[in-house]
């Protein structure tokens, strides 16, 4: 199983784990953030430090830009700054992220910082399983995060960020979405019927001229071989005939190149029939669930959103911060 994939399902899982904590307010475990009120919001942000100076025999060297922020993000709980270097480098659950994505991201984690707490002790306990299911030293858990271009402490805290966001999806979204009625369930059911095929559990033999003269007759001991039930849709076009056969009925011989006969006898038959609906009920409630859910979370997400001011940098600007480090 791919690690990014699995890393993925754990956090999924880690998520019921986590609630064990009720959405009370929670301990803040990071740095305290100097709260900016949006009104005397400063537009431009303390220049970012990964920025490396040239070769000094250059009298009028340009500054090599390492990193770049695109975004600033002012909230109500803090603030966040998401640089080029964040987007590049892949996120733990496997999935790309735009801009976009990363910006509702930090979003749902500020809302649920306020709001949740995913502590150290799940972290560990999460790490803990993965190393288990994956058969991982810690020495392996290092170099997996390193792949990704993240530290043991960057690769906790990814790891608590998107604990973080799938629960509060889970409680702002999932949580509070109403039930399917009933009458929605069977109006998707009876618009769309899905029919289970037919299917043909057959005999075959292969006997000389003479014994297929009177095979037919019952008059002939044949001996026969049992084949792996077969689908409608699996019979090949030769085999048709399979389908006019009635259940103990042998079909009429046919000739090999072996001048040899093959002959078939239907044994079984499971005729064609509607699915039940009980045994489409978990997918067509998926089905009705789904433009319900992204309406849910694009809701939350534009919610979130409107509390918050974003800043987007152009490239100029950083250009900009790189000269005034240089002067």
């Amino acid at each position: 199983m791919n690690k990014l994939y699995a890393f993925f399902l754990l956090i999924s899982v880690m998520i019921s784990n986590s609630m064990e904590s009720p959405l009370l307010p929670a301990t803040q475990e990071e740095e305290p953030v100097t709260i900016v009120d949006v009104n005397d919001l400063v537009p431009t942000p303390e220049p970012i430090a990964n920025m490396v100076e040239p070769e000094s025999d250059s009298q009028e060297s340009d500054l090599e830009l390492l990193d770049a922020i695109l975004v600033v993000i002012y909230t109500s709980d803090g603030v966040d700054i998401i640089t080029l270097s964040m987007l590049d480098r892949p996120s733990l659950d496997g999935q790309p992220k735009s801009l976009e994505e990363l910006i509702d991201e930090y979003l749902i984690y500020r809302d649920g910082m306020s709001k949740a707490n995913i502590s150290d002790e799940t972290v560990d306990a999460g790490i803990a399983q993965f190393k288990k299911q994956n058969n991982l030293s810690d020495a392996q858990v290092n170099e997996f995060f390193e792949r990704g271009g993240y530290t043991l402490q960057e690769g906790r805290f990814e790891f608590k960020r998107l604990q973080m966001v799938a629960q509060m999806i889970d409680h702002n979204v999932v949580g509070k979405m109403r039930v399917i009625p009933e009458s929605e369930i069977r109006k998707i059911y009876n618009e769309n019927p899905i029919y289970k095929e037919a299917t043909y559990v057959l005999e075959r033999a292969q006997v000389p001229e003479k014994v297929a003269r009177t095979a037919l007759s019952r008059r002939t001991m044949v001996e026969w071989t049992e084949l792996p039930e077969v689908k409608d849709s699996e019979l090949a076009s030769h085999l048709d005939f399979i389908k006019t056969l009635k259940v103990g009925q042998i079909s009429k011989p046919r000739r090999l190149d072996n001048d040899e006969y093959e002959l078939f006898r239907l044994k079984a038959k499971t005729e064609r029939s509607l699915v039940p609906l009980e045994d489409r009920r978990k997918e067509i409630v998926a089905q009705l669930r789904r433009p319900r859910y992204e309406q849910a979370l694009k809701e939350y997400k534009e919610r979130l959103r409107n509390a918050a001011h974003i800043v987007y940098f152009k490239d100029e600007t950083n250009t900009e911060l790189a000269r005034a480090i240089e002067s």
